[in-house]
């Protein structure tokens, strides 16, 4: 027998923005559920470092401090370097002073302590071990989403339904929304490895010969990295064996000389799609989507999850006010876009062009990049793109009521 499920505001997705989300409307006191399809928050996460326009959002819902309770690292370096020295640093307060550093904090434990400020409320349920099936309808709007739970299928009815299920939105393909544009220039390999003796608590772009890598420190102990690699790389790697990435680590700064020599096949690397993406409208008529089911970023400047998160604060505000005037069209939901389209556009933008750059083919190209970017910071430009990357110089659009006591 099919079950049936009633709420306010159904969430698919339990990552950063499905989860901020849900917090957000049940202090408004909105019956919400959020869906999770994995079991726990125990899963590989690549999106870890919160840059300075996290710390101001969160400062201004009078959550960071509460956020900051839980394990995490503050990064306070930007630096450029190649395998054997550092070519510039960059202090985080050259590129925010009013936050002047940014947060590394494991995803897994940034989920559960907006789950456990969430599942304070009674009109909070999140369902682990729940995917999305299909849409419900009447004519034209939405109104639920099937859903498998266990051997159970549940028809849960809401007032308006969200989609925050990431860059694979099932949300976005079950609504047939259109894509504006999407880029796809690179891959990012990431490995972990034990954090060198008197590794500074830094985000670092590093240049080789072969591709640049991103590299940070990762809680407790580690250091986490990402090597740029062609679009679908991985699976050469694959095919050509072991050998074929452990000669390019090889050739890479000394930290990871040690893991390289002990590879014995590609279990420690995760690759990650490095697209940027937008829908080219986040709503339909009982329907919206937040996060990167709406636009992705790439790792570029490792905003994504802030950006995210700014969204789905955004969509908190709106939503409420659709529901008291039980209007939930295309055009009332649409509002959270347009508060957060220049700032999307923006970054996405700056992201577009740095990843062309970042890729650059020739190898003349990308031999010159650690002299073009020492120039660019003895002039004092440096800080400029990353500032615009990194923090939000604008006031979200975030009503009193959603910020905590």
């Amino acid at each position: 027998m099919l079950q049936t499920h009633e709420v306010d505001v159904c969430i698919v997705g339990g990552g950063p923005a499905g989860l901020l989300l849900g917090l957000l409307l049940v202090k408004q006191g909105l019956q919400v559920l959020v869906l999770e399809q994995h079991q726990d928050f125990s899963r590989e996460y690549r999106g870890e470092v919160l840059m300075p326009r996290f710390a101001k959002l969160f400062d201004q819902l009078n959550l960071l401090s509460y956020m900051e309770t839980f394990p995490h690292t503050r990064l306070d370096t930007f630096q450029l370097r190649t395998a054997k020295r550092i070519v510039s640093r960059i202090p985080m307060s050259d590129i925010s002073k009013e936050y002047p550093y940014a947060l590394w904090m494991p995803q897994p434990i940034f989920l559960e302590a907006l789950y456990q400020k969430a599942r304070a409320f009674e009109t909070f349920e999140f369902w682990f071990g729940a995917s999305a099936r299909d849409l419900l309808r009447e004519g034209n709007k939405t109104v639920g989403i099937m859903v498998k739970k266990g051997n159970d299928e549940i028809a849960v009815r809401s007032r308006v339904t969200v989609g925050a299920d990431g860059r694979t939105s099932r949300t976005r393909h079950l609504g047939g929304f259109e894509m504006a544009f999407e880029q796809y220039d690179f891959d990012l390999l990431w490995f972990s490895l034990p954090r060198p003796a008197g590794f500074e608590h830094t985000v670092q772009l590093m240049f080789t010969g072969e591709r640049p890598y991103i590299i940070a420190p990762k809680y407790p102990n580690l250091i986490q990295c990402g090597l740029l690699t062609e679009p679908g790389q991985f699976a050469d790697f694959k095919k050509a064996g072991i050998d074929s990435l452990k000669n390019i680590l090889m050739a890479g700064p000394s930290e990871f000389q040690e893991f390289a020599k002990g590879l014995k096949d590609l279990t420690p690397f995760f690759p990650l799609q490095a697209r940027i993406s937008q829908v080219k409208n986040w709503s339909k008529d009982g329907l919206l989507l937040i996060g990167d089911a709406a636009h992705t970023c790439s790792p570029i400047g490792a905003v994504g999850v802030s950006v995210a998160l700014a969204t789905a604060a955004v969509a908190a505000d709106i939503i409420p006010q659709a529901l008291s005037l039980n209007d939930t069209s295309a055009a009332m939901l649409s509002e959270v876009q347009q508060l957060r389209q220049a700032d999307v556009d923006q970054l996405q933008a700056i992201q577009r062009q740095l990843s062309r750059r970042l890729m650059a083919s020739r190898p003349w190209m990308r031999a010159l990049m650690p002299l073009l970017f020492s120039v660019a910071a003895q002039l004092g430009i440096l800080a400029v793109v990353p500032r615009k990357l990194a923090t939000y110089q604008g006031a979200y659009p975030i009503s009193s009521k959603l910020r905590f006591d």
